[in-house]
């Protein structure tokens, strides 16, 4: 079986005569070449929009339909050529969603789904994350949170441990803003 993009291909150079049906070995060894081909041209793809890590790039070539042996031979070349490299990429990624709000424990959590250790990124957590000041951010994302007054506690700590806070932080922080509404008059 061959990938969508592959045996498209294949029928435009039959179609336009570019090549011509020979042994099997010949089309065989074809039709790895078009794959090698159809498979740069979905990374190139796929990286032009946004960066990706190694595990993501080879996971959407497997799930369309890549050999293995396509796939590590495409990944391999990207990342010589710095196209693919997951320390970058895991810089950014850390960036991008410590200013949307998230705690370390969620970015570790996606990182490594994504088949990235954080442990692995060079100056992971301090170059990041003040720790001392993760209960303060917290409490600021906790703060911008509108209350019900039905299980507002439990609300707030389940949004921050969502979002990657330890427990401990999060119940501080839902307490403090708790009492901080109490002490506005709100409820």
């Amino acid at each position: 079986m061959v990938p969508a993009a592959v045996a498209s291909a294949m029928a435009k150079k039959l179609a336009a005569e570019e090549i011509e049906t020979g042994s099997r070995a010949e089309a065989l060894w074809l039709i790895g070449d078009v794959s090698r081909s159809c498979a740069v041209s979905r990374v190139e793809g796929l990286v032009n929009r946004r960066d990706y890590a190694e595990g993501e790039i080879r996971r959407k070539l497997r799930e369309d339909g890549y050999s293995s042996k396509v796939v590590d031979e495409v990944v391999d070349k990207a990342k010589r050529g710095h196209v693919i490299d997951d320390m970058r990429f895991a810089d950014v990624y850390i960036r991008t969603k410590v200013s949307a709000g998230w705690g370390s424990r969620r970015i570790e959590r996606e990182l490594s789904q994504k088949g990235i250790e954080a442990s692995d990124v060079p100056g992971w957590p301090y170059e990041y994350f003040d720790m001392d000041d993760e209960r303060e951010r917290a409490y600021q994302l906790a703060s911008r949170r509108r209350l019900s007054g039905k299980n507002d506690y439990a609300k707030i700590v389940r949004f921050l441990v969502a979002r990657g806070f330890g427990m401990g932080d999060a119940k501080d922080a839902a307490a403090r803003v708790l009492r901080e509404a109490e002490g506005d008059g709100r409820d």
